[in-house]
């Protein structure tokens, strides 16, 4: 699917009662389209004032800490406050579906695999038995929604390029052959360490161990220059030119990707140790934790893309 694929055309799909509807959490507005079908009958829309009001109680229930009126503020422009935004700027977007959630379960996959990551929260399943099921994941949604309160970086903008990524890493998924390299434990991976509290180092070191599953093999004891160290600054190197969307190196001010990437493993090294998680001496490059964790997920995601994408190559350069 190219950007100019998606369409308006589709927008009543899923909106009727008995329509299910999978709410995403994150997204503050489209910029260039109304709906998308990411999936064959999964549209990607803004919600209706009924499912909204909807979302609102379920969150309410589920939440029960004062989340639910997150998608109806706004940060102030120098960030010190919050403020209530006209009901046709809330942030209330879903995606309507019929039928059972297999299809959108992928479909979540995908997302967490993509570049702009939107974040698929609780599925409101219906016409199984009589109401409305609710279906998420309790730590998940609880750590995810911790930043609608305080980080006013956690709302995104979606345009047709991210609706295209996100149809292909779909289409690719439910293709891949997962013997060459298993996505199906990638992607539970990534789930579940959305899982833990945003805050938690562990989230760090688990993007890491993700990211040298995808790329290294055990370090020869006969080779001094085959450590896991070494393994991944180099072959990410070679794969950086090979992303579609690589990961943004602009931040760190031109400093080489080697050198960006020996002092992650420094950093790396400090927190799997023990040590205070300190950005100094040699590490400031890095610029902080924030910056440091939002390169490591995004090239973490962008070489399991490139696993859907180029298999075999992936495969044959983790064994080198």
């Amino acid at each position: 699917m190219s950007a100019s694929d998606v369409t308006s055309d589709t927008a009543n799909v899923g909106e009727a009662p008995d329509g299910c509807l999978a709410f995403v959490m994150n997204v503050r507005r489209f910029a260039d389209f109304t709906s998308a079908e990411l999936a064959p009958g999964h549209i990607l829309r803004p919600a209706t004032d009924a499912e909204t009001d909807e979302i609102r109680t379920a969150i309410q229930r589920l939440s029960g800490s004062g989340h639910e009126y997150a998608w109806e503020m706004r940060w102030s422009d120098d960030r010190e406050q919050t403020e209530a935004l006209p009901r046709e700027s809330w942030r209330y977007f879903v995606i309507g579906f019929r039928g059972n959630n297999a299809t959108m379960n992928t479909l979540a996959d995908a997302c967490d695999l993509s570049t702009s990551e939107p974040e698929v929260g609780p599925v409101i399943m219906r016409g199984f038995i009589p109401g409305a099921v609710v279906n998420f994941h309790p730590a998940r949604l609880f750590h995810s929604m911790e930043p609608t309160l305080y980080d006013p970086d956690f709302f995104i903008e979606l345009c047709t390029l991210d609706v295209a990524e996100i149809t292909e890493i779909h289409r690719r998924l439910v293709a891949h052959d997962d013997s060459l390299i298993d996505l199906k434990h990638v992607t539970l991976q990534l789930g579940q360490l959305k899982a833990l509290p945003r805050s938690s180092l562990l989230r760090f070191l688990g993007y890491f161990g993700i990211l040298e599953s995808l790329l290294t093999h055990p370090p020869r004891q006969s080779d001094p220059y085959d450590s896991i160290t070494r393994q991944v600054r180099k072959k990410l190197v070679l794969l950086n030119g090979r992303f579609s969307r690589p990961p943004d190196y602009a931040v760190f001010g031109g400093t080489p990707v080697e050198t960006i990437w020996t002092r992650m493993y420094a950093y790396r090294s400090q927190i799997a140790h023990g040590g205070p998680a300190r950005i100094e001496g040699d590490l400031e490059v890095l610029g902080n934790h924030k910056k440091a964790l939002a390169l490591l997920r995004a090239t973490t995601k962008a070489v399991a893309r490139q696993a859907l994408f180029e298999p075999q190559l992936v495969r044959d350069l983790r064994e080198c």
